[in-house]
């Protein structure tokens, strides 16, 4: 298992299939969150873009997860099965041959880790700010001064603002 690739979204995807077959009371739950989520975002006159498929989309799981917690959104289920599944089959069931990193993150050494958990999060970060722009009617100034205010950040808001600019227009 230590020289294959652990692929979290191939996981993900299986469980997702999963439930979505199934009636499970998990499955059950879920939609009732989500539609529960989706006629609160109706009733402000806003769009829901969040999908279940969407999860695939992060570089670790752990990206997925604290993108929908960080907006309150119905985490699925699957994306939990995942996280647990890795956890007691993947490093547990290897019984100290796969790392905790290798299972979550699947990348040897914390130094690649860290720079593209960096990179990760400067990109949640501009998505994030992006999509909140849109919803709210917001500005990123004001989205980002907020930002750094809730996580005590060292940088200061206009900095972060002229990252998401010189970011989004690279992506346009």
């Amino acid at each position: 298992m230590e020289s294959e690739r652990i692929d979290w979204k191939a996981f993900a995807q299986q469980f997702r299939e999963n439930h979505i077959s199934q009636e499970s009371a998990r499955e059950l739950r879920y939609q009732n969150e989500m539609f529960n989520f989706s006629r609160i975002l109706e009733d402000l006159d806003h769009e829901n873009y969040w999908k279940r498929e969407d999860v695939g989309q992060y570089y670790t799981i752990f990206g997925a997860l604290e993108e929908y917690w960080s907006f309150n959104v119905p985490i699925p289920p699957e994306l939990i099965d995942t996280i647990l599944h890795l956890y007691r089959k993947v490093y547990l069931g290897g019984k100290g041959k796969v790392t905790l990193e290798k299972a979550f993150f699947d990348q040897p050494g914390r130094h690649k880790y860290v720079s593209k958990y960096n990179a990760g999060i400067k990109e949640s970060f501009r998505r994030s700010i992006s999509l909140l722009s849109k919803v709210t009617g917001r500005t990123q100034i004001e989205l980002s001064e907020e930002y750094v205010e809730r996580h005590n950040l060292s940088q200061d808001a206009r900095t972060l603002t002229r990252y998401l600019q010189r970011k989004n227009s690279e992506a346009d």
